[in-house]
């Protein structure tokens, strides 16, 4: 259907297949790989580990509403 590239479908756990914006420039030994962009919250607790949070923190941000996931 979009032979090009420039258009490519992919799917995403919650929305489903859909169309997004492949990789408009062409490459003769490249083609990269084009997937959906992660959900919101997705890395949220490994950030936060990351920048010194602990696991009880965490939890009480979640308890709060304070970040998504």
């Amino acid at each position: 259907m979009y032979k090009c590239g420039t258009l490519v479908e992919v799917e995403q756990p919650k929305r489903g297949k859909f169309l997004t914006i492949g990789c408009p420039p062409k490459f003769s030994s490249f083609t990269p790989e084009v997937k959906a962009a992660p959900l919101l919250g997705k890395h949220t607790d490994e950030i936060l580990k990351e920048v010194g949070y602990t696991d009880e923190q965490i939890a009480q941000f979640h308890t709060d509403h304070v970040v998504c996931k």
